[in-house]
C-alpha cells in the first residue's frame, strides 16, 4: 500500500532529494541519514531520508531496520531517485526506536525516533 502524500510531505521529499544529491557528490562514507533524531507527538507525520553513496549501492537495495527489534520497518519506503529512499511515518503511535538505513548487511546511518515521550 502506497502512502498518501500531502503537500508538506512532497516538499519534504523534494528538499531532501535535492539536499541529498548535493551530499552524495561530497560523501566519503557510505551515505547519510536525516534527521538523526525525531521527537514528535502521537499522531505526527514525518519522514526519515537515506541517501546512499553510489559506490555503496542504490535505493533499490535500501531498507530500514528497527534496531531494538531487529525487524524491517513496517512503514512504507518511498524511492525518490537512484540514491535516495524515504521512510514515511503517518499518524505515528507512541514508541521509541532507532531506525537503521541498511543496504544489504551494511548500516548507512541511524535515526532515533521518540514519539509521545
Amino acid at each position: 500500500m502506497q502512502p498518501k502524500l500531502n503537500l508538506m510531505n512532497c516538499w519534504s521529499i523534494l528538499l531532501m532529494a535535492v539536499f541529498g544529491i548535493s551530499l552524495v557528490h561530497g560523501l566519503n562514507g557510505p551515505g547519510v541519514v536525516t534527521p538523526i533524531k525525531v521527537e514528535a507527538e502521537i499522531g505526527a507525520s514525518f519522514n526519515i531520508t537515506c541517501v546512499v553513496n553510489k559506490e555503496h549501492g542504490d535505493s533499490r537495495d535500501i531498507y530500514f531496520q528497527e534496531k531494538y527489534s531487529s525487524q524491517k520497518s513496517k512503514n512504507p519506503v518511498i524511492i525518490v531517485d537512484k540514491q535516495t529512499a524515504v521512510l514515511a511515518f503517518h499518524n505515528a503511535s507512541e514508541h521509541v526506536e532507532v531506525y537503521m538505513c541498511m543496504v544489504g548487511k551494511n548500516a548507512i546511518g541511524t535515526s532515533a525516533v521518540y514519539i509521545g515521550m
